[in-house]
C-alpha cells in the first residue's frame, strides 16, 4: 500500500500543470476555472479557485468525513471506516440517486500529505474493505482518481485545485450515462467550491 500511495500522489503532481496542452479549458467562470482531458470513457478534470476562507478551515472541513455532506450536494453518508496510519485512513460513501440511476457508494483510501512547496493534498483512490462489501442497495462505483490541493493565497485566503475522475458503473456506465455523468462532473466544481468556501467560513459548529 504504502508504494502504491506514493505512486498515486506522483501521477496526481504529474497532472496539475492545466498548460501542459493535454487539458482542455471547458469553463471560466468568476473566479473559477475548469479544464478535462481525455481519459477513456470517464472524463478527467482539473479545477481551481481561490476561496474566502482560511487554508486551516478548507483543510480541516475536508479531513472531516462527517461533514461531507456540507459541500458535496451528491454526497448523503460519509463515514470513516480504518485508519492505516496517521496519514493515510479509508473511508465509505454514498450518493444519492442520479436521476433514473441507483445511489452508488464508494470505498476509498483517502491519503493526507504535503508537496515540497508547502501545499498540503489530499489524495484518493478507490480500494476494498472487508466491512463494506457491495450491497443491493448500492451500485458500487469507483473513484479512478482524485485530489484536492490546499494553498494559502494572499489576505488569508485559499487557492484550491480540484482533480477528479470517476467512473459510477453500473447503467450509467453506458454512452448515454458517461455523457450525463460527465456534464455533472464538469459543471460540479462551480457549486462544490462555493459550497467549500461556505462550510469552511462556518466551521466545525
Amino acid at each position: 500500500r504504502p508504494v502504491t500511495t506514493q505512486a498515486t500522489v506522483r501521477k496526481v503532481s504529474g497532472l496539475l500543470d492545466e498548460g501542459d496542452g493535454k487539458w482542455e479549458s471547458v469553463v471560466s467562470e468568476g473566479r473559477v476555472r475548469v479544464w478535462k482531458r481525455a481519459a477513456g470513457r470517464h472524463a478527467c478534470v482539473l479545477a481551481k479557485g481561490e476561496l474566502d476562507a482560511s487554508p486551516d478551515a478548507v483543510y480541516d472541513l475536508l479531513a472531516e468525513a462527517r461533514r461531507a455532506g456540507e459541500y458535496n450536494e451528491f454526497c448523503v453518508e460519509c463515514v470513516d471506516v480504518a485508519r492505516l496510519d496517521k496519514h493515510t485512513k479509508v473511508s465509505w460513501s454514498a450518493t444519492k440517486p442520479f436521476g433514473p440511476f441507483k445511489p452508488r457508494d464508494f470505498v476509498t483510501l483517502c491519503h493526507f500529505c504535503k508537496f515540497p512547496g508547502g501545499a498540503r493534498c489530499v489524495v484518493n483512490r478507490a480500494t476494498t474493505f472487508a466491512g463494506r462489501p457491495p450491497t443491493t442497495k448500492y451500485r458500487r462505483g469507483e473513484v479512478v482518481l482524485a485530489a484536492t490541493v490546499i494553498e494559502a493565497a494572499a489576505g488569508g485566503k485559499t487557492r484550491l485545485t480540484l482533480l477528479t475522475q470517476v467512473n459510477p458503473r453500473g447503467a450509467i456506465d453506458s454512452s448515454v450515462g458517461a455523457k450525463i455523468a460527465n456534464a455533472l462532473v464538469v459543471r460540479s466544481p462551480r457549486d462544490y467550491f462555493e459550497a467549500v468556501e461556505k462550510a469552511a467560513q462556518k466551521g466545525g459548529r
